[in-house]
């Protein structure tokens, strides 16, 4: 593991509290050092109404966003659409690159990904060991061999 993932900073959000936990296991098997905050989609989408949400508050702004879907199609998952559209309209997050982990994606899912500014689309596997493997060979590339922007201000999200 490079020194460049120990400082890294990833923010995973899921639609599923059982999802959200296995893929941070699977994220801090391969990287046990890595930084990381999780947060359901309901939770990031009203922060607006509301104080963050508390294992959000102080979080210094991520390299990379994990977006971890359920099977059901994008387009027809308002809080999918929604939660892209959010952080690419925040200024402090704007340029932060987002992947995201979807199980059986749709034609119209990588469209609509891709469309609202995701910089990856990537199929989830099932298994655990598999996830563990694609999410290290997702964090040797974007957390080690890439060069990721530096957050502006570096405040708090």
């Amino acid at each position: 593991m490079s020194t460049s993932s120990r400082r890294s900073r990833v923010l995973i959000v899921s639609d599923h509290p059982d999802r959200l936990e296995q893929t941070h296991q699977a994220l801090l098997h391969s990287f046990p050092h890595l930084h990381t905050a999780t947060t359901s989609c309901g939770r990031l989408l009203t922060a607006e109404q509301a104080p963050p949400p508390p294992e959000m508050r102080g979080f210094t702004p991520p390299n990379l966003v994990l977006l971890d879907f359920s099977n059901q199609a994008m387009a027809s998952t308002p809080s999918a659409t929604s939660i892209l559209e959010k952080i690419r309209g925040l200024p402090a997050m704007r340029h932060i690159p987002i992947l995201v982990l979807h199980p059986n994606p749709l034609p119209t899912d990588i469209h609509t990904s891709y469309q609202l500014g995701a910089n990856a689309l990537i199929p989830r596997p099932i298994h655990f060991n598999s996830l563990v493997n694609t999410l290290r060979i997702m964090g040797e590339y974007w957390l080690e061999t890439v060069i990721l922007p530096k957050a502006a201000g570096r405040g708090a999200v």
